[in-house]
């Protein structure tokens, strides 16, 4: 393996993806016309990021490849070699290639199954049958990858396809994505670039069944271990104040720096395992620490949790979910957005219900890669549509003319749009559709729906909001013996309910709370005295006594 492999550890709110786009620009200089430069992510929203920041820089060439690491081994494995290797794969001599491939996320739910690991199993089970089919699920696009990577042919072909590769969130892969990616870079000649953070590897990315997702249980530990990889830190921590930074530091292996000039106030646990108290509690502490919104994209105020479920048979489940029903607290969805998620959809079925196919019709006869490419396709129109100077377009234009209704101007602008692009025909009643809950959202968004951001207080589990910030976090541990494994320090004992904890903590700006819904015992009092936690009682009675005087 060349020395041009660098594996680079940072820690929340190092900047990495800052780092990453910064490589990636400075690469692009040095690519040649007949090479790739690869940049890989785990979510869609991270790969828009990514394509945003680059696309405000340079206009994006053809061999730059941006994607989730799915799209990428669809794209330089699957689609190229699946066919061609297909015999190899399937011995029965009898079984004929398959002509076309197509691409879904998972097999469909169904049977009752008391174990979850025999679902999972059952579920990767069905889903290498339809592999004969050609057609491709979401766990078996890396499993087909991983074996395509084991003919030495074919990977020296990719390889030779490469100039740069840049992997983020490394510590999200998995045995076959390390596999995959050590098989790549081994004895070729191109750069490659992983970052991650091992302590915030709380995802499963595939969901393959148990005993083969454990099969390496840090890859990023295993990659650094290769021989010729050399290995970098960013210590810098560019999102938090200092008192935070310091606490967060306790469950790394190195000690961050905070680079922010936020004003500090101490990590405070909160005296009380009433839900309502605590949330009052929270405010108090947030006009006391005088955490005002900042001008930026973050959230101001959001509470997390392991779950918001309104159906649980939990009861710290239940009381959350009727706490959140109770204030009409929203919850963050996946994206970097509030409600971006069911925005989609709304715009997703506007649009096909402008046209004379449906979904599946329209995928199968424009889309290589299926609902992946359909998807960003639907993104860029998103982009094009809801952005503050396309709205005020639409504004000027229904303000100067009488007989343009401003609604439905842009609901048949935009469905037109969609035809147009994919050269379909339009449905004899598809532009009487408003689609009123999209335009409402649409030219809200315009006039500042995100400044609502800092207004509200929102909710999310520590899975939704990962890669997200805040400035003022309450993180709600629902027992005791959860929060002592979030407040774990010794390396040796974390674990993966450690590392949610580690996520979560490390998710606030300016103030981070921390509360439990049970009462804490004496250890877990002394733990947190132990890491300069405050308790929020005697700061609260500090104020009322100074307020007295």
């Amino acid at each position: 393996m060349p020395n041009n492999t660098i594996v680079v550890i940072a820690g929340p709110g190092a900047g990495k993806t800052h780092n990453m786009v910064e490589k990636v620009l400075s690469a692009l200089n040095d690519l040649k016309a007949n090479k790739f430069c690869c940049v890989i992510t785990y979510t869609n929203a991270a790969t828009e990021v990514i394509r945003n920041r680059i696309s405000k820089k340079i206009d994006i060439p053809p061999n730059l490849f941006i994607g989730t690491i799915h799209s990428f081994l669809n794209h330089f494995f699957i689609i190229p070699y699946f066919r061609l290797f297909f015999k190899d794969f399937f011995k029965d001599k009898l079984l004929e290639s398959v002509n076309e491939l197509s691409f879904c996320e998972a097999v469909k739910k169904s049977g009752n199954f008391a174990n979850e690991q025999r679902r999972i199993a059952s579920e990767f089970k069905t889903e290498k049958k339809l592999l004969k089919e050609g057609k491709i699920c979401y766990r078996t696009s890396i499993f087909t990858a991983f074996k395509l990577s084991k003919v030495t042919k074919i990977i020296k072909k990719i390889s030779n396809r490469i100039q740069f590769l840049y992997v983020d969130e490394y510590q999200d892969s998995d045995h076959f994505i390390n596999e995959i990616f050590k098989s790549l870079i081994n004895g070729r000649e191109f750069s490659s670039f992983f970052i991650g953070d091992k302590k915030q590897k709380i995802h499963s990315t595939t969901s393959f069944p148990l005993p083969i997702r454990n099969k390496v249980t840090d890859t990023i530990d295993n990659l650094i271990i290769e021989k010729g990889v050399t290995t970098e830190e960013i210590i810098d921590n560019w999102r938090s104040s200092e008192e935070i930074v310091k606490f967060i530091s306790n469950f790394e292996r190195f000690e961050q720096i905070a680079r922010n000039p936020l004003n500090s106030y101490p990590v405070v646990f909160i005296n009380d395992n009433i839900i309502e108290t605590i949330y009052t509690k929270f405010e108090e502490l947030i006009n006391l620490s005088k955490s005002s919104p900042e001008n930026t994209d973050t959230f101001y105020k959001v509470i997390l949790s392991e779950s918001w479920k309104d159906d649980s048979p939990i009861n710290t489940i239940i009381l959350l979910s009727n706490f959140r029903n109770k204030y009409n607290l929203k919850l963050i969805e996946n994206n970097m957005k509030n409600s971006v998620l069911s925005f989609y959809q709304m715009f997703e079925v506007c649009l096909v219900s402008g046209v004379n196919k449906n979904k599946k019709e329209i995928i199968e006869e424009n889309f290589t890669l299926s609902i992946i490419e359909f998807r960003k396709f639907i993104l860029k129109l998103i982009h094009k549509y809801t952005n503050k100077k396309c709205i005020t377009y639409f504004k000027e234009k229904a303000k100067n003319d009488d007989n343009i209704n401003l609604f439905s101007f842009y609901t048949f602008s935009l469905k037109k749009k969609f035809r147009e692009k994919l050269k379909l025909e339009n449905k004899t009643n598809g532009k009487l559709i408003t689609c009123n809950n999209l335009i409402n959202f649409a030219f809200s968004k315009s006039d500042g729906i995100e400044l609502d951001l800092h207004k509200n207080t929102f909710c999310a589990t520590i899975h939704k909001f990962k890669g997200l910030e805040a400035t003022c976090v309450l993180v709600i541990s629902p027992s005791n013996n959860i929060l002592k494994k979030w407040l774990e320090t010794n390396e040796d004992k974390q674990n993966k309910t450690s590392r949610e904890g580690f996520v979560a903590f490390s998710r606030a700006r300016k103030l981070l709370c921390i509360s439990c819904l049970e009462d804490i015992d004496k250890d877990t009092k002394e733990k947190l005295k132990e890491l300069d936690v405050k308790f929020s009682d005697e700061i609260l009675e500090t104020k009322e006594v100074s307020h007295a005087n």
